[in-house]
């Protein structure tokens, strides 16, 4: 019987792969060298992310090159010149000559002034008669013209300068620099210390010893106005030095009339100056700073405010008093009362003046200023800018112009 299967002893797997044929060591087709493509992905991932793996160079036992050696020199020294001996026109420049006074332009006033004068010897020995005049009318024009430049160009500034020798550009910017603006007619200019401000020695020396280095923009510019005895009025925030701007050209003031204790009945006759203030708190703050300056000039001073009996205020005018700071109340009371009088006074200051006709003292204000004398009342024209009439006494050495300022 025929075997029904005939394959049955034949194997019927798939024939085993033909084997690596493997070449010699370190060829380049040998497998130890070659790097698989995971390994490979994973390095350029590496490079991509973290950077090449760099490797210095640098030695620090290496010796480096001086580059300093042959750094090429672009300057020429002094004697490499040698063209100043090859050609005498280097040697003896020729001066150009202008026709009178011309001159190059770029040089300075001393080249000017040479040309001028070498002008100027040329005329006198062409000419001795005309020569002479013409010379002298050409100095004349370079010293006009010399000033002029000078006031025109832009100079030291005004903190380096004399005060003769501030221009108009110069206060203009001192009183930017301060903030200072000014209106009316013939306004003085503002003092730019206290030594150039015009006033005693006697004031000058209690300045300093009261610690006033600098004066404040409002002293600067109302002392030298009030000196002058005009009348003004002030615009400065609280806290500026108002009360010496007004308490300092007071003090002048009265200094030049007769002293109360000269004669027993110029101290029933009032003061000579009264300063209103709004408020007590402010007419005591006021009395303080005048005491530091009228006690060494033997000036009374005493306040009339509220708060106080008007017996008590009464015997602290027993001896007079050439400055009185009151309140407008208090004041128009002890007028009333007939405890005190301003027959001579002619000095009226109103610190705070707007807020006195917010807290309605306009009637006592007014008032007040109908009891002073009208003698001596300023005219009502351009002589009133006179600071030199306005400085004269009125009937004698009495009296004296009256001086109202407002702050």
């Amino acid at each position: 019987m025929r075997n029904q299967q005939p394959n049955k002893d034949y194997d019927l797997t798939p024939p085993a792969p033909p084997k690596r044929i493997a070449f010699g060591k370190g060829d380049s087709k040998g497998g130890d060298k070659r790097v698989s493509e995971a390994e490979a992905e994973a390095e350029l991932v590496r490079q991509r992310y973290m950077g090449a793996n760099q490797t210095s160079n640098f030695s620090a036992k290496k010796k480096r090159k001086r580059t300093t050696e042959r750094k090429f020199n672009f300057e020429w020294n002094a004697e490499e010149d040698t063209s100043k001996d090859y050609n005498p026109l280097y040697q003896n420049k020729a001066q150009a000559n202008f026709f009178g006074r011309g001159r190059l332009a770029g040089f300075g006033e001393d080249m000017a002034d040479d040309a001028t004068k070498k002008y100027v010897q040329a005329l006198e020995d062409r000419d001795r008669e005309a020569g002479s005049a013409r010379a002298r009318e050409i100095l004349e024009m370079e010293r006009r013209r010399k000033e002029e430049s000078s006031r025109t160009a832009i100079e030291k500034h005004w903190s380096e300068k004399r005060l003769d020798q501030m221009r108009e550009r110069d206060w203009r910017i001192f009183k930017e620099d301060f903030n200072i603006s000014t209106k009316g007619g013939s306004v003085p200019n503002p003092m730019r210390s206290w030594e150039e401000s015009g006033l005693p020695h006697r004031l000058l020396d209690l300045i300093k010893q009261v610690g006033y280095a600098e004066p404040t923009p409002i002293q600067r510019a109302a002392i030298p106005i009030a000196l002058q005895s005009r009348d003004l009025i002030g615009v400065a925030v609280t806290g500026s030095g108002k009360t010496a701007s007004f308490l300092l050209p007071l003090l002048v003031y009265i200094s030049e009339l007769p002293r109360l204790d000269e004669f027993e009945w110029r101290k029933n006759d009032g003061p000579y100056a009264i300063i209103l203030a709004p408020t007590r708190e402010l007419a005591q703050q006021i009395e303080i700073e005048a005491k530091k300056f009228s006690r060494p000039l033997n000036f009374n001073v005493v306040s009339i405010v509220g708060g106080h009996s008007l017996e008590e205020q009464a015997y602290s005018l027993r001896d007079g008093a050439e400055i009185i700071i009151a309140t407008p109340g208090r004041l128009v009371d002890c007028l009333e009362r007939r405890m005190l009088v301003l027959s001579q006074c002619c000095y009226v200051i109103m610190d705070e003046a707007d807020r006195m006709i917010d807290l309605g003292f306009e009637e006592p204000v007014n008032k007040i200023l109908d009891a002073l004398p009208v003698t001596n009342e300023k005219p009502d024209t351009e002589e009133a800018e006179n600071a030199q009439a306005m400085s004269q006494h009125v009937g004698g050495r009495d009296r004296r112009y009256r001086q109202t300022m407002m702050y």
